[in-house]
């Protein structure tokens, strides 16, 4: 399912559009809302610079070619096993965060970590984040400080630590795991006050 997390504020500044401001909650929603559409936007990236690698193997498992692309993309994804044990239903589910790789500059939400919920007593989160200029771009100044996707991370785990209890998992049992420079933002996070408490574990 693709679950709206945050929205951003966009600026105009000449040809380049920034945000300075951290993400904010997302819009409010009337009755239920269906979060199982695949029909979501992916957050800009430039796929001009991709187009060598779009027949390999790993490119398609990081992100589809064909999708469409928005700024309006911050969204998570929460796997859960269809048939959990008792015991881990009495004390909630661990729950694994997955952050893709890309280089900081493109892929998405989009690999199957899927599987790991459906083997193992575990909820999987995995997130999108703004990537390239939009994400970390930083000219030192108000219009782009830097770093956004990383706030955008910081974001999606104070989502799981208010909301994931409703998906029966614990928020004390959240553990982080990246691919890639999805790896290099645990380890910034790992390092950063803004993340403290959001997760206790990571891989």
């Amino acid at each position: 399912m693709f679950i709206p997390f945050s929205v951003f504020h966009m600026r105009d500044h000449q040809t380049i559009r920034l945000d300075s401001d951290p993400p904010v909650d997302p819009w409010v929603w009337e009755g239920v809302k269906d979060a199982t559409s695949e029909n979501v936007a992916f957050c800009s990236q430039d796929r001009n610079a991709l187009n060598n690698f779009r027949k390999d193997t790993w490119f398609n498992a990081l992100i589809d070619s064909n999708q469409t692309l928005s700024e309006n993309c911050l969204t998570l994804n929460v796997f859960s096993p269809t048939k959990p044990s008792e015991a881990a239903k009495r004390t909630g589910l661990p729950v694994l965060v997955w952050i893709h790789g890309g280089g900081l500059q493109f892929a998405a939400s989009t690999p199957k970590m899927w599987m790991l919920s459906a083997f193992e007593d575990v909820l999987v989160v995995s997130i999108q984040y703004r990537v390239g200029v939009f994400g970390f771009l930083t000219l030192e100044d108000d219009w782009a400080p830097g770093n956004s996707g990383l706030m955008d991370q910081v974001k999606a785990l104070k989502w799981v630590r208010d909301n994931i209890r409703a998906f029966g998992g614990d928020p004390q049992k959240v553990t982080l795991i990246g691919q890639s420079s999805g790896g290099f933002s645990v380890s910034a996070h790992m390092m950063s006050p803004k993340s403290e408490g959001l997760f206790h574990r990571a891989v």
